[in-house]
């Protein structure tokens, strides 16, 4: 497996997300999974940018593609784990991957408000009102929630002056 695709692995487990992609709901856990891994300081090299409604990159879809049929053809078995300073980075982020108790949101609407508010924020370059205005346009179920995320990414320094 190429070192690039178990780094991948590594960082998808790291963050308790499969790297199984069968549904659109498993691509966006992933896709938002590692461009929060990014902004935590994690280096895996992909860039995003913005499609449909948040964050994508296409490299890391075909990446994702890659790892899933080698898991599938039991290539996957690799048993190098991340250095030091990466898997603090995951641990530290792990938890902000859960919505918090007494949320009416699961795993995936909770990362996909974190990774769209931040990439709005920091890579669109919207301040938080007109980030919050962008949600509620694109995605109003989520935007009921964007204090709550604002707080979280806040907490853990993921968002940009």
């Amino acid at each position: 497996m190429r070192a690039s695709l178990v780094a991948l692995k590594l960082a998808l487990g790291g963050l308790e997300i499969e790297p199984a992609i069968t549904t659109r709901r498993d691509r966006t856990v992933a896709q938002r999974g590692v461009y929060l891994a990014q902004k935590a300081g994690l280096s895996l090299g992909y860039g995003f940018g913005w499609y449909g409604k948040g964050p994508f990159c296409p490299r890391l879809l075909e990446d994702l593609i890659a790892t899933d049929e080698e898991v599938y053809a039991g290539l996957g078995g690799d048993e190098r784990r991340l250095a030091r300073p990466a898997a603090e980075v995951l641990v530290r982020l792990l938890p902000l991957t859960v919505p918090p108790a007494g949320m009416a949101l699961d795993r995936l609407g909770w990362l996909d408000l974190l990774g769209t508010l931040a990439y709005l924020h920091d890579d669109a370059h919207l301040d938080t009102q007109a980030a919050r205005t962008r949600l509620g346009q694109d995605k109003p179920e989520l935007a009921v929630f964007a204090d709550f995320a604002f707080e979280a990414l806040g907490q853990l320094e993921l968002l940009g002056v």
